[in-house]
């Protein structure tokens, strides 16, 4: 049995004066899988990551990497801490080989928090491809899950759409579901979640918190991708800047590989959901830098290629 921590990022629609999103441009919600046999592991060094990095007014509240990284402005001694700490993290969640996957929705950047209706229903395509993206991973690995997230949120919505996917396996389906319509119904069945989704208090629970720093640095990683390979989409003046991405680029490009990190994306055009993985091209590799044409492969960069996958809005 799996436990699938799920978290969110980039769901405020919030513009700033350049008229960019200061939640960046992607709507994110990631789980990560985690198996009885590597909890402990995670547990212990995440605290001793947390110990041995940050300081002990850190140590001893929740620990938010969104937090924990504005925290690096403080002087240049805790900068440097701040880079090890998200440095290491990310090394060791690839040693574990941790499983981590992804539901993604671009952005209208038409939109702003006024519209509430189109953003309800971009962060509802994000949250309802996760899930269908978990049920396909749990086939592959053969294995069930307990969905766990964060009581503070607000995830009355992920929850009824748990609800709506297990529903069948009480009693027959209700026959208005709500929000999306599957497909595929009994592709859209659930086969593999355990109970329905479980709460817990992110301050109580490290493996929440853990999950709060993997999706943040997915994040902030795709938006420099973003920012570096579709400067005209953002509609802004605002530069890519790998000086605000809390990894490196090689530690991102082992994350990938070694996490085997998919994603999932809901299409308008076949009202369906498509997946992949950010490794799937051959060779493929994310530059954290703007390529001279002469490395460019088929016109495109193999990262950027895949990128395009949830980047209708170019």
């Amino acid at each position: 049995m799996i436990l699938a921590y799920i978290d969110e990022s980039g769901t405020n629609y919030k513009k700033g004066s350049l008229k960019y999103f200061n939640d960046g441009p992607y709507i994110i919600f990631s789980s990560i899988l985690v198996t009885e046999k590597k909890y402990f592991d995670i547990e212990r060094t995440f605290q001793d990551l947390a110990k041995k990095y940050l300081t002990k007014e850190q140590n001893k509240k929740e620990l938010h990497a969104h937090e924990i990284w504005e925290s690096r402005k403080t002087n240049p001694t805790q900068e440097k801490k701040v880079r090890i700490y998200f440095e290491e993290l990310i090394q060791f969640t690839s040693k574990l080989h941790i499983p981590v996957i992804f539901g993604i929705q671009q952005k209208n950047p038409a939109f702003d928090k006024r519209n509430t209706i189109g953003k309800a229903e971009e962060i509802q395509k994000a949250r309802y491809s996760l899930l269908t993206l978990l049920e396909h991973r749990l086939g592959e690995l053969n294995e069930t899950a307990i969905i766990v997230s964060d009581s503070e949120s607000d995830k009355e919505e992920l929850k009824n759409l748990v609800f709506q996917r297990t529903k069948w396996r009480y009693s027959p389906p209700a026959k208005n579901m709500l929000g999306i319509k599957p497909k595929y119904l009994f592709e859209y069945r659930s086969n593999f979640i355990i109970d329905q989704l479980h709460y817990v208090n992110s301050k109580d629970s490290l493996l929440i918190q853990f999950s709060d720093h993997i999706c943040f640095i997915l994040r902030k990683t795709l938006e420099h991708l973003y920012l570096l390979n579709f400067p005209r989409t953002s509609g802004s003046s605002i530069q890519a800047d790998r000086l605000f991405v809390p990894i490196t680029e090689s530690s991102f490009n082992t994350f990938t590989t070694f996490c085997k990190i998919a994603f999932a994306n809901y299409s308008t055009d076949i009202k369906d959901v498509n997946m992949g993985m950010l490794s799937d091209l051959p060779n493929v590799y994310y530059h954290f830098d703007r390529l001279p044409s002469l490395h460019v492969l088929g016109g495109l960069p193999t990262g950027v290629q895949i990128l395009q996958n949830f980047t209708p809005y170019k």
